[in-house]
């Protein structure tokens, strides 16, 4: 949308734009403040694939931070998990950021992260579950699952973003046996 394409514009002008505030916020110990950022960042690779590919500065200044995406990801906090497994979906479109997904073993990573999951968490239509399969499909192939990621999407695959100001809805699902609903928020 029209903010999306703004802070691309606002991107572009280096690495002195807001990027390096998204990426220090990600050590906030707010939660709200750290969900916003890690929504922000989310969004931001959404565009790994496309606007970032001529942007090398921003790619070398995010790699420091796929270490905290990973603390991030094993969160109590299903938000944050959420948020930080779609940022690392996104930047596996990325060949740079792909490749050191890979060195860190991030498949692994993630299937711990969906084994301790949890009730499932949606938030505005992205669900856990579906990053991680899309991560994991970027980052090797080979070990993706079929049928759970949809075939013959583009160069980048599926993208996961976050608005904001347009009254999001969360809705935590629970499927344990005794509880079986969904709750709106």
């Amino acid at each position: 949308g029209k903010a999306d394409a703004s802070a691309i514009l606002d991107l572009e002008e280096g690495v002195e734009g807001c990027l390096p505030l998204v990426l220090e916020l990600l050590e906030s110990s707010d939660d709200t403040v750290l969900g916003l950022a890690l929504a922000c960042l989310a969004n931001v690779l959404a565009w790994s694939d496309t606007k970032l590919l001529k942007h090398q500065d921003l790619i070398r200044a995010i790699l420091p931070a796929l270490d905290r995406l990973f603390g991030l990801a094993r969160s109590v906090n299903r938000l944050h998990v959420l948020y930080a497994c779609a940022a690392i979906a996104n930047a596996a479109s990325h060949p740079v950021l792909c490749g050191a997904l890979r060195e860190r073993d991030a498949p692994k990573l993630l299937a711990v992260v969906e084994e301790n999951a949890g009730p499932t968490v949606t938030l505005g239509g992205v669900q856990l579950e579906s990053c991680i399969a899309e991560a994991v499909k970027k980052i090797d192939p080979s070990t993706a699952r079929p049928g759970v990621v949809e075939a013959g999407l583009p160069r980048g695959g599926k993208k996961f973003r976050f608005l904001y100001g347009q009254a999001p809805t969360v809705t935590l699902s629970l499927t344990a046996a005794v509880c079986n609903q969904t709750v709106q928020i």
